[in-house]
């Protein structure tokens, strides 16, 4: 009766230990696949941060595209100036016109009252 005791005994320990590791390897294969399931989660938020660097990183200007801007900035900086050289210049004839058709007038009239 001893002996049927003892194997009653060990294989309801047994029986209680199986169960026991079952329910822990259940508890962890849940663990890991939450830990899977997160870590998808944090890698796709991974991913997506990396898409708006390269995103970024594509509309930003180079330093070619940049050197070449400063250089058309330049040019139409130029390109102004000689127009509004030229502009002055025009000016400066148009006064140079009417100073003359002064002095013509000018010169007329004294002509006229000397003739008078």
């Amino acid at each position: 009766m001893n002996g049927e005791l003892n194997k009653y005994y060990y294989n309801r320990r047994f029986k209680d230990l199986k169960e026991i590791f079952n329910v822990k390897i259940s508890s962890i294969e849940k663990a890991i696949g939450l830990a899977h399931e997160e870590m998808e989660r944090r890698l796709q938020g991974m991913n997506e941060f990396r898409e708006q660097l390269n995103n970024q990183a594509h509309e930003f200007i180079t330093r070619k595209e940049m050197e070449i801007i400063k250089d058309k900035i330049s040019e139409l900086k130029e390109f102004k100036a000689t127009l509004e050289g030229k502009a002055d210049h025009r000016a400066v004839s148009i006064a140079y016109v009417i100073s003359v058709l002064g002095i013509i007038i000018g010169l007329i009239a004294v002509v006229i009252s000397l003739i008078k």
